[in-house]
């Protein structure tokens, strides 16, 4: 059986399922299991935290959350003994650690609170589909509504960066391999 990803059926689960997050509200998640890195917060009060925060934002809360679950499968406390990798909920990496500051607000000693870190990606995510608009990259997507067959691009510009997709992107147009830095770091995030 095949499901278009724009069918009601699909619309109405996912429907649902925002739904049951947006039930927990920022009052019933307890405020020091989030901020404190003492140990890993439930998966679900994290997710509620990525769904508020989105909501707020005007971002796509299926996109945030995807993101989050992909990143650090919603630990925000993820790579806390690790200085030089990704750190935190959305995976925010240290050598960026001013330009994110600057354009996203994201405080560096706070990048192991849920919040804090939700807070500066829902900042991120709309700048990159912003970009990719731009760049007709993509062109049904917005950052509060992305089109299920454009998301893989704005999660690969999450990862790659804006010059690693529009490399990628040229290289597919040519049918062309992508340059040998790019394929390097791609790898290294499927590993």
């Amino acid at each position: 059986v095949h499901i278009k990803s724009n069918s009601k059926l699909v619309g109405r689960a996912t429907g649902n399922m925002l739904s049951a997050f947006s039930q927990t509200t920022a009052e019933s998640v307890p405020k020091e299991t989030l901020e404190k890195p003492t140990g890993k917060p439930p998966k679900q009060d994290v997710a509620n935290i990525v769904v508020q925060e989105a909501r707020k934002a005007g971002v796509d809360p299926i996109l945030a959350l995807s993101i989050a679950r992909i990143e650090s499968n919603f630990n925000p406390h993820i790579n806390i003994k690790a200085s030089k990798k990704a750190q935190g909920l959305f995976q925010f990496i240290p050598k960026y650690m001013d330009e994110w500051s600057t354009k996203y607000g994201l405080e560096w000693d706070k990048r192991f609170d849920a919040r804090h870190n939700s807070k500066a990606a829902m900042k991120m995510i709309k700048d990159i589909v912003r970009y990719l608009q731009r760049k007709g990259i993509i062109r049904n997507s917005t950052p509060g509504r992305v089109d299920p067959e454009e998301a893989y691009l704005i999660y690969l510009s999450w990862q790659q960066g804006s010059n690693g997709i529009t490399q990628i992107v040229r290289a597919a147009a040519a049918g062309q391999g992508v340059p040998k830095n790019i394929q390097n770091h791609m790898d290294n995030n499927t590993s």
